[in-house]
């Protein structure tokens, strides 16, 4: 998914669940060009509970600096 639809669809969790969660970004460098922009991870493990007042924490790709 792009960093937006995650949003999105988190956006959208959240209005129907009633239940406020805080989003932060975290880039990281990736060589795969077809990544980059896409969330590749969470801090949240698949299926894990989440409760108002918890962050979730996107990992999203984004292409190495040029040095």
């Amino acid at each position: 998914l792009t960093l937006e639809e995650g949003e999105n669809l988190l956006k959208t969790f959240m209005r129907e669940t009633n239940v406020i969660l805080f989003i932060k970004n975290e880039f990281v460098e990736s060589d795969n060009s077809e990544c980059n922009g896409k969330i590749i991870g969470t801090n949240v493990p698949q299926g894990a509970e989440m409760s108002t007042g918890d962050t979730l924490v996107f990992v999203v790709s984004s292409k190495p600096e040029d040095s």
